[in-house]
């Protein structure tokens, strides 16, 4: 019998943008706008753009300068001071590289107790404003490089055409990122060399965990929220 590799995505929950009758009450999930103190997410971004242009992608070199490039202190707000606080949350004002999520502690436990292989991930402690007064409880920004999207391995990705409702399968890596946009992802696969890595972020699709966090925060749902679980990521054999 042989055995694959299965991450899920992990993604922001959108059930508190609705009552418990089920009517709407909020357009989006709560967010948080991130704005670094010393350096603006822009500059980040462009510096890590042109560290891949003269390096290429390899994975661990540019999780090693992005970090570097990521300071300690930030100015953190509830967008439209939205009332709501959950534990996994959206961040705000981001461009490119950087941060993907704001979480409360009991988020950063969960996955702290699966040991990371290659760094994957960086927390930063913040403080939150709301109408000038600070958010309580310990929350963090995670912070993860982002793997470009012509990292997948195309003929192995899967996607529906809606309006036919058939799946599609690419040629190549060029068809996949000039035409997928128009299609809904159903699978994804990477090649075999970030099967170790406990976390990692897609670029342009979002946060994917292994079965051993994803199995984590399924037991913990009864203290822990913001978050729910969405298509599958495969690793090339």
């Amino acid at each position: 019998m042989k055995q694959l590799t299965i991450h899920r995505q992990l993604d922001f929950s959108w059930s508190s943008c609705y009552s418990k009758k089920g009517s709407p009450i909020a357009n989006y999930p709560p967010m948080i706008m991130v704005e670094p103190r010393t350096i603006s997410w822009e500059e980040i971004d462009n510096l890590v753009k042109q560290h891949i242009a003269d390096n290429g992608f390899e994975y661990d070199s540019v999780r090693d300068y992005l970090y570097s490039l990521i300071p300690d202190e930030f100015e953190c707000t509830v967008y439209n001071n939205r009332k709501t606080i959950l534990d996994f949350m959206r961040v705000g004002g981001v461009y490119g590289q950087g941060a993907v999520a704001v979480v409360r502690k009991c988020i950063k436990d969960i996955i702290e107790k699966i040991p990371s292989t290659r760094d994957e991930y960086l927390f930063k402690e913040i403080t939150i404003l709301r109408k000038g007064e600070e958010i309580e409880g310990d929350v963090y920004l995670l912070i993860m490089p982002k793997i470009p999207q012509r990292e997948l391995v195309a003929t192995k990705c899967l996607y529906r055409d809606n309006e036919n409702n058939v799946g599609v399968v690419f040629d190549n890596i060029e068809e996949l990122c000039e035409s997928a946009r128009r299609y809904s992802a159903l699978q994804f696969t990477l090649p075999a060399k970030y099967r170790d890595l406990q976390m990692l972020y897609l670029e342009g699709s979002g946060l994917f965990v292994s079965d051993k966090i994803a199995t984590a925060l399924h037991m913990a749902n009864d203290y822990a929220d913001g978050y729910e679980f969405g298509i599958r990521m495969f690793f090339d054999e």
